[in-house]
């Protein structure tokens, strides 16, 4: 679900869900792979929606991060630590 809500800008949208979710999957296996292949303007372009251009100032870093799986945080219930 990461890949195919992350990269959807990038699909083709005439294509069936299964056509989108391999495409996605495709685009963040080379994104993890190689990173620098993707230009800070395409990012730019896709990764954050148009108003948010006239809001601030976009660093390229951000974007890259944008792309990456988010870190997996994991918690316990309050009074379940002895478990």
């Amino acid at each position: 679900m990461f890949a195919y809500f992350r990269w959807w800008r990038w699909l083709e949208p005439k294509d069936s869900p299964q056509k989108q979710l391999a495409a996605a999957l495709e685009l963040q296996a080379r994104f993890d792979k190689t990173p620098a292949g993707f230009k800070p303007e395409a990012l730019a372009a896709r990764a954050v929606p148009d108003w948010l251009k006239d809001e601030m100032a976009i660093p390229k870093e951000w974007l890259v991060q944008l792309q990456r799986e988010p870190a997996l945080w994991i918690r316990a219930k309050a009074g379940t630590a002895s478990r």
